[in-house]
């Protein structure tokens, strides 16, 4: 086939020209590959450095944060994540609210507004309030909690690459803090008509969105290098496609 104007070199097949070689698709990493990453808003790569405490390290062709080194913080995690579980128990347990209308007197727990979803026929928000707000949670504090007790006691977990691995893919999931207000608006309106008594639930779950929160704000990559681990997918690519930058600390765009 043939174009009314001139290809470039790198566009030509290796028939097009005499003794002409394709060029290959992507070059290996020089070094470790788990030392480069990739920014997430342009794909430029960079060599990952390491930055003082709670620094920020920058990309240098847009300017988008790409890390920061909260390796301070991975002990902070473990008694997040034993009092979100302990917390936890506690708002499954006990009712989140009672209601006083008419004479009567209800006390509703998380697991009765599930089965009330599903008795009004509403089974898809049946199950997405009990993956985001009962399953994902308890995965993502469940699978955490043997790593960094055997962290804590300077051990390394014998499945740590499969824990660290299950708990990038339950992450995104867990979205209590979705479900609290939700319930928080539903209160409200409710409370306009008849009487309302927040109860123990209620505020272990409020606690629980706190705890969740902060825990997931903590970024899992320090830990990935501190168990020399290959790192999860995102955080870096197999091949460069862009400009061969380090990360500087602090940076701003160009």
């Amino acid at each position: 086939m043939k174009f009314p104007f001139p290809l470039p070199q790198s566009w030509r097949a290796a028939g097009d020209a005499p003794n002409a070689k394709a060029a290959p698709v992507a070059q290996p990493l020089p070094g470790d590959p788990d030392a480069w990453i990739a920014c997430e808003h342009c794909d430029t790569l960079h060599r990952h450095e390491v930055i003082a405490l709670d620094e920020e390290a920058h990309c240098t062709r847009c300017g988008v944060k790409l890390y920061r080194n909260q390796s301070e913080r991975l002990s902070v995690l473990l008694p997040l994540v034993l009092t979100g579980l302990i917390v936890y128990i506690v708002a499954n347990i006990f009712p989140i609210a009672e209601m006083n209308g008419g004479g009567n007197r209800h006390a509703t727990t998380l697991w009765g507004a599930i089965v009330a979803l599903y008795d009004y026929d509403m089974l898809f928000a049946a199950v997405l309030v009990a993956l985001t707000t009962v399953f994902f949670p308890l995965m993502y504090m469940s699978v955490l909690a043997p790593l960094l007790i055997a962290r804590w006691r300077g051990r390394q977990h014998p499945a740590a690459a499969l824990v660290l691995r299950a708990a990038a893919l339950i992450r995104p999931w867990a979205m209590v803090e979705i479900f609290m207000l939700g319930v928080v608006v539903a209160l409200i309106k409710v409370a306009r008509m008849v009487s309302l008594e927040a109860d123990a639930g209620l505020w272990a779950f409020a606690a629980l969105t706190v705890f969740l929160t902060v825990a997931l704000s903590i970024d899992l990559r320090p830990f990935w290098r501190e168990i020399g681990l290959t790192l999860p997918p995102g955080s870096h690519v197999d091949a460069p496609t862009g400009a061969d930058a380090a990360a500087r600390p602090g940076e701003d765009r160009p």
